[in-house]
């Protein structure tokens, strides 16, 4: 985690880091967050507890699993997300498809149920920026470049 922020607009003159803390991965109310993750080879591809998986991410109650969901692992949060391939591959999960994403690539979501799944054999390094937003009345369409 590189960044939080707590209010919107953000606070300039708080210098402290306030990254140096333990959060989930939706921002706080009305905040942001700034992380780079890193999904090594093989991650979660064979998901038998749905559960475990969240846990393991660091997925907490805040985040609402997809409706339905064709794979354990799909869930959605209450954010508008920018997210961008750094290094290596990854496969994004969608309800209906599963969009190969390179290094370049970017995505921007909106409350889209998804889940990210590395299959294959070089680690996949993604800067994700996640800001608080209100719960959508309607699902809008993922939009990647």
């Amino acid at each position: 985690m590189l960044w939080v922020t707590d209010e919107s607009p953000a606070d300039l003159v708080d210098a402290r880091d306030r990254a140096d803390r333990e959060i989930g991965v939706p921002p706080p109310p009305q905040g942001t967050i700034f992380r780079v993750v890193e999904f090594p080879p093989a991650t979660g591809g064979d998901i038998a507890d749905a559960s475990g998986v969240r846990r393991d991410f660091g997925i907490g109650d805040d985040v609402m699993p997809g409706a339905a969901p064709r794979h354990p692992a799909i869930h959605r949060t209450r954010t508008l997300d920018y997210v961008v391939v750094l290094e290596g591959e990854i496969d994004l999960l969608l309800d209906d498809r599963d969009v190969r994403l390179r290094a370049g690539d970017v995505v921007v979501q909106q409350g889209t149920n998804h889940a990210w799944i590395n299959r294959g054999v070089q680690r996949c390094r993604l800067a994700m920026v996640f800001v608080d937003s209100r719960e959508p009345t309607a699902i809008l369409a993922l939009n990647t470049r």
